[in-house]
């Protein structure tokens, strides 16, 4: 309860320069519930690594609450969003296990360099991947497993430029992923190039490169990069595809892992719509990111925009990976699959 008066009394101090006009308001409420074919209340088990916050069974799930209050730079302005419940619980710089963070607090300052250099400084969404942290924006209501391969967030300086009406660029330094402070005196850079080809296709490619551990000799590359085609105003899909080498991330030896997905949607109408996510994510050093080294997944959901505000969604997950890493129906032994169908309710404004 301190932290949220906390965070609610610095919102009302930045806001309370601003003229009413101009602050921006908006969040989300997304609930659910969840049924996974495995018993995962038997005995201990990994499932969280594999399907982050969709890891319970025959449960009710409060995924997320979040507050946005955003004042457009002109020429400066800043970005608040405050994240409640299960994804409050991702590692934003907060302490494990509270269910409130700020998941996004930066200033930015736009300058009249050419088309509008910006500057943002504070704690930012990473620039790798295609997916977001909150899943009204993704094709699914769980996230991939590239999702879970890449940063969060950064804290740090980031500088956004618009070359042409079709290519923007970015380059910044952070502390590093997911970090509030840094663990040594190096920096992480990061950098992004996309390029709108023509208005229905569009391809990107972020990197972070820096010493994430206590060692700064010890280097981490992060590359990602998708490509997004629009095939009608009903119908879309992505490739997408992740890497990461990090330089003796255990103490014992260096770990590489690499992750491909595609993603479709189509909108049958107006207001139902089905998408489809296939990938392939190969943890080599087992147990760095994943709960195994070979894991893949499909899943299928089905969309319904009830009203402008309020998005249900029905899913379908198949997850599977090396034996061992699932248990299943008879505690201690261990099935290497599960199934998870979800229902979700998005409420945004």
């Amino acid at each position: 309860m301190n932290r949220f008066l906390s965070l609610l009394a610095g919102v009302s101090l930045l806001c309370g320069t601003a003229r009413a006009a101009d602050v921006e308001f908006s969040g989300l409420i997304d609930v659910g519930y969840i049924h996974n074919t495995n018993d995962p209340g038997k005995g201990a088990n990994n499932n969280s690594k594999v399907l982050g916050i969709w890891n319970a069974e025959d449960t009710f799930q409060m995924g997320l609450a979040q507050l946005n209050t955003h004042i457009e730079a002109d020429p400066v302005g800043f970005d608040l969003k405050l994240s409640f419940f299960n994804q409050a619980t991702l590692d934003f710089g907060s302490n494990a296990g509270d269910d409130i963070a700020a998941e996004e607090a930066y200033l930015t300052w736009k300058t009249d360099v050419g088309n509008g250099l910006k500057f943002q400084a504070g704690r930012m969404a990473s620039l790798l991947g295609m997916e977001v942290n909150e899943t009204i924006y993704n094709n699914h209501m769980t996230h991939s497993l590239q999702w879970r391969i890449v940063p969060f967030t950064h804290v740090g300086v980031r500088a956004t430029y618009s070359v042409s009406d079709n290519l923007d660029v970015a380059l910044g330094l952070t502390n590093g992923a997911n970090k509030n402070v840094d663990t040594n005196h190096g920096k992480t850079l990061e950098g992004m190039v996309t390029c709108s080809v023509t208005e229905a296709w569009t391809n990107s490619i972020q990197f972070n490169y820096g010493a994430e551990g206590a060692n700064e000799s010890d280097k981490t590359l992060a590359i990602n990069a998708w490509s997004s085609y629009d095939l009608s105003e009903q119908t879309s899909g992505y490739i997408e595809f992740t890497y990461t080498g990090a330089e003796n991330p255990t103490g014992t030896r260096d770990a590489n892992f690499w992750g491909i997905g595609i993603s479709a949607i189509h909108w049958l109408t107006d207001m139902y719509g089905l998408s489809a996510r296939l990938e392939y994510v190969d943890d080599q050093e087992r147990g760095t990111v994943l709960a195994g080294k070979y894991n893949w997944e499909v899943t299928f959901t089905g969309h319904c925009k009830v009203t402008e505000n309020l998005m249900v969604r029905l899913e379908f997950r198949h997850d599977e990976t090396n034996p061992s890493n699932f248990n299943g129906d008879q505690g201690a032994n261990t099935e290497d699959d599960q199934n998870v169908i979800g229902v979700q309710m998005i409420y945004s404004f």
